[in-house]
């Protein structure tokens, strides 16, 4: 299904409101493990770290404002937490307490039990192994030792590798030499001393569980070189090992990696204007001076070399100027160590590129912006050659005439044959013209134009309806006007929706009747600039001033004609038939479409936006109050095919703005049209008589 309020406007926020109300939520793609797993703790005692997981999206950011659900597969016998659901926050992330089982002391068969912790979201789930040891006199019956190496004891090896000796811990019970598993051993290095340079870590992963013996084997991977401490916590904080010494030492050379002037172009002869610049390191990437290495053209002839290091210095760093023969199309440079030690060399493309033939603007051109402030867009041209786009060919940009400055002027053209440029317009309101010229003395111009700040050309209308000029107090209005946002809007710029409205977006902010309004959002779409706000509760129904503050400075003051009641029904339009239908939810929550229709006899949910006052009152800006559903104290008739239904209720939508629910019972005897739709409106009754709503349908089994 497509929303869509009509053809000029798109409102975004309203309808992710909607699409949340009928159960449409973004795809969640992993849940994963941040901490607590694999701790030990007391008969119950809470656990040092909380059971922390981090749930992403499929696009691999976070999923803020889901509820993730922790089971305990043992109803608490083993260990429980103290909540059994908890939404996730900003970044994803969300976290109960584990409590150690209440064992008995007496029981000596029982030294040890271990709890299930499964956190779950949809069809995905990560499981925590949660151990609560019984204790005698104080004292847990689980133990731990550190089989090798020896507390105290030093590890070395060569940045890269994997350590000859493993870190082996065991965790048995006190009173046998049961092994318990599933207990989490990590390594953590010290980061106090300031001394200490070196980095180790475990090949397993930050954390290492128990096997089925009670013994975890982290493998030591060395890193950066030098020396350090590192200490190993058993149990997420059960036992700790402390101050074991290690030194990382500069392995072999091992890689040559390119760092820049890879990807140029050029045409022939010319010399590159960027060195190429590579860096020879261990497998570790520590940087190796002193290593030999040699540079040549894979392709005979294609290049030469000047300026030359073929020594790396102490950085690891080498580099070398490229000059182009006469071999058109790419060409690759390898860079290889002189004793061929290195396994893999280096490889560099380069390219030969062809002669410049023409410019062309791609776009950029045409736009306006206000004085001393950015225009939305880049300026972007092309240079084309006698065979292709001309790549790695200076294109330099210049105010020819107006008020306004480029950056940056000299730009070298990508793989594509094009250069951009931002430009910013000065202090001076006017015709601004841009020149673009090629190494060869080729141009193109832009025209762009500076305006003085403060929107124009005000215009309002209902933000369901989009009826123009059709508003009251309470409700949602868009407002549209040239120069409304500035240059750097592109797009959809949105509040928020999680309880309050902010006064400003975007440096945008509107007073109604001298009133604060909140933003849903701001626009600037196809050269269509637009705010929607919700209109003060408190102002007065009748003509009142209206004044647009934009960022820079600029503002406008105008008049706006307020009515009692202006109700405006939420529409969605269908592809298939390209009829406009009113936005509406069936009982099981699920939105009334075509394939999807109401039955007789069933409660439908519809909304609106501009019924007026509601009892009791809610704050402009804000939802309704938790556990509240304010009611509407104007009178409200339905009608469904001509004819008046039955009102449920009318009230103040919950976790919505603006918004107003209204619920009717669909008659048994509604007779529908042959295509199942059948025509719908609501009215409100305020002091002057009815005001009624847009007209629209409703899909009717």
């Amino acid at each position: 299904m497509i929303f869509k309020f009509n053809k000029q406007f798109y409102s975004p926020v309203i309808v992710t409101a909607f699409l949340a109300l009928a159960g449409v939520a973004g795809q969640a793609q992993t849940l994963t493990i941040v901490n607590g797993q694999g701790q030990i703790v007391g008969p119950s005692n809470p656990a040092l770290l909380p059971l922390t997981v981090q749930l992403l999206d499929a696009a691999g950011k976070p999923f803020p404002g889901q509820t993730i659900t922790f089971t305990d597969n043992a109803n608490g016998a083993y260990g429980s937490v103290n909540g059994n659901a908890a939404p996730t926050d900003a970044n994803g992330i969300t976290s109960v307490q584990f409590i150690g089982a209440n064992l008995s002391s007496n029981v000596s068969s029982l030294t040890f039990v271990q709890a299930t912790i499964t956190a779950g979201f949809g069809g995905l789930s990560a499981t925590f192994i949660e151990t609560t040891s019984a204790n005698v006199s104080g004292g847990l019956l689980v133990q731990s030792s550190l089989l090798s190496p020896l507390q105290g004891e030093t590890i070395s090896g060569t940045a890269g590798s994997t350590g000859a000796k493993a870190i082996r811990v065991q965790v048995n019970s006190l009173s046998s030499t049961l092994g318990i598993p599933n207990v989490a051993v990590s390594l953590s290095v010290d980061t106090s001393d300031p001394n200490a340079k070196g980095s180790v870590s475990c090949k397993e992963g930050p954390i290492v569980l128990t096997d089925a013996t009670g013994v975890a084997t982290c493998s030591p991977v060395f890193g950066k070189v030098g020396t350090g401490t590192f200490t190993i916590t058993v149990g997420g904080g059960f036992r700790l090992y402390l101050l074991n010494q290690f030194v990382v030492t500069v392995g072999p050379p091992a890689i040559i990696s390119v760092t820049s002037g890879a990807g140029q172009s050029g045409l022939p002869g010319q010399t590159l204007p960027f060195p190429i610049v590579a860096t020879v390191t261990d497998l570790a990437g520590n940087p190796i001076g002193g290593v030999q290495v040699v540079y040549e053209s894979v392709t005979p002839g294609g290049v030469t070399f000047t300026n030359s290091r073929t020594t790396s210095a102490t950085n690891g760093q080498i580099s070398t100027n490229v000059t182009l023969g006469s071999v058109p199309g790419p060409l690759q440079i390898r860079i290889r160590d002189a004793a061929n030690a290195i396994a893999t060399p280096a490889l560099v493309t380069v390219t030969v590129n062809n002669n410049i033939s023409g410019l062309t603007i791609i776009s950029g051109g045409g736009q306006t912006a206000f004085i001393n402030a950015p225009f939305a867009r880049t300026l972007i041209v092309q240079v084309n050659g006698t065979s292709g786009v001309v790549s790695s060919t200076t294109v330099t940009f210049a105010v020819t005439s107006g008020s306004a400055t480029v950056s940056p002027s000299t730009v070298l053209t990508d793989v594509n044959g094009q250069a951009s440029t931002a430009v910013t317009a000065g202090p001076t309101p006017g015709p601004i013209t841009i020149t673009a010229t090629t190494a060869t003395g080729l141009t193109q111009t832009f025209n762009l134009t500076a305006n003085p700040p403060g929107p124009i050309n005000l215009t309002y209308f209902n933000g369901a309806s989009f009826e123009l000029a059709r508003v009251s107090p309470g409700a949602i209005v868009t407002i549209t006007a040239q120069g409304l946002v500035g240059a750097n809007v592109q797009g959809v710029v949105g509040g928020t929706l999680v309880g309050v409205l902010p006064y400003t977006v975007a440096g945008v902010s509107v007073t109604i009747d001298s009133i604060p309004a909140p933003i849903f959002y701001v626009a600037n779409q196809n050269g269509q600039q637009s705010v929607t706000v919700q209109v003060p509760f408190e102002a007065r129904a009748t003509t009142v001033p209206i004044t647009i503050n934009v960022s820079g400075g600029g503002s406008t003051s105008a008049f706006v004609t307020l009515q009692p009641l202006a109700p405006g029904l939420f529409e969605t339009v269908t592809p298939s038939d390209n009829l406009r239908r009113v936005v509406a939810l069936r009982p099981n929550g699920t939105v009334v479409t075509p394939a999807n229709p109401a039955g007789r006899g069933e409660n439908i949910r519809v909304y609106l936006t501009g019924l007026g006052a509601v009892s009791p009152s809610v704050p402009t800006g804000t939802f309704s109050p938790a556990g509240s559903d304010p009611v509407v104290t104007s009178n409200i008739v339905v009608g469904l095919n001509n004819n008046g239904v039955q009102l449920v209720q009318a009230i103040y939508a919950r976790n919505l703005i603006g918004v107003y629910e209204v619920t009717f019972t669909v008659p048994t005897d509604t007779v529908a049209f042959p295509s199942g739709t059948v025509n719908f409106s609501v009215a409100v009754q305020g002091a002057n008589g009815f005001s009624y709503s847009n007209p629209s349908a409703i899909a009717i089994q």
